[in-house]
């Protein structure tokens, strides 16, 4: 359906509100007692036909006057509760909702299953394909951060106007237990923890290859710290700051040349 397309004399612009409007309820009036029917007028028209024209708008169907089923798809699409089942090569997931989405409108909201594990920080959805749009996710603080996404996951997701949100709190288990001399724990206030021993064997002054964090912070880091594990007293360990540090790994240099072992600690979100 199109509400703006008539047989003859349509106008360029919306008709005014009504200065003075008959309010109540229609009557065919009776000519008998002078009574005069109801006029609707333009401006009631305009009212009926622009609000039908916003069911289709929000579930992006474009007005056709040559589809009569337009509106039932709108409704369909607006409430149905089905559940969609993604597609594509993790972390690229697509989505194909029946009838297909026009174009992307905020607050398009859809029940996916998730039939992959994806990559935090590289997840994301192409809806009809119409464009690809990062997959976030809401932490301990409200801020809106990299999704996370495993497979069988089944969640709501909205279009926020820039962004696909997973709509559940992001997955922290703060029961996990460290298990080894490099890993990591998760805390309740949102915050991560890393540690772990890197032996390298280097020359005095030259900085170390990478060393990976056990996970990527997916935020940002807050601090690292390095010392020397071993008998020799004048080692001195420092990180580095000639590559820059990341939320994935970082680098450290010595003022002894040989095989050392360091024990590293760092805190980030």
């Amino acid at each position: 359906m199109d509400n703006r397309k008539f047989q003859t004399a349509a106008s360029a612009s919306p008709p005014p509100a009504e200065a003075a409007p008959s309010t109540g309820y229609p009557t065919d009036g009776n000519p008998s007692l002078a009574l005069p029917a109801t006029v609707p007028g333009a401006a009631w028209f305009h009212q009926i036909g622009e609000e039908l024209r916003n069911l289709l708008t929000q579930a992006s169907i474009i007005p056709s006057a040559a589809d009569l089923t337009q509106l039932h798809a709108a409704i369909k699409t607006l409430f149905s509760n089905a559940t969609i089942t993604s597609a594509g090569a993790a972390p690229t997931f697509t989505l194909t909702p029946s009838p297909a989405i026009a174009a992307y409108v905020a607050g398009q909201r859809y029940r996916i299953n998730f039939h992959a594990t994806g990559t935090t920080g590289s997840n994301t959805l192409n809806v009809s394909a119409l464009g690809v749009k990062n997959l976030k996710q809401y932490d301990a603080f409200g801020a809106k951060v990299p999704a996370m996404v495993v497979s069988g996951q089944l969640t709501d997701v909205e279009y926020d106007g820039v962004d696909m949100v997973i709509l559940d709190p992001l997955m922290v288990d703060f029961s996990r237990k460290p298990i080894s001399a490099n890993d990591y724990q998760l805390l309740p206030s949102g915050s991560i923890i890393q540690w772990g021993i890197n032996a390298q064997n280097i020359t005095a002054g030259i900085e170390s290859a990478a060393v990976m964090f056990p996970i990527t912070f997916p935020n940002a880091i807050f601090g690292i710290f390095i010392c020397h594990i071993g008998a020799i007293e004048t080692v001195n360990v420092i990180i580095s700051n000639t590559t820059p540090h990341t939320t994935s790994k970082f680098h450290w240099k010595s003022n002894h040349t040989g095989s050392q072992s360091h024990f590293w600690f760092a805190i980030g979100r």
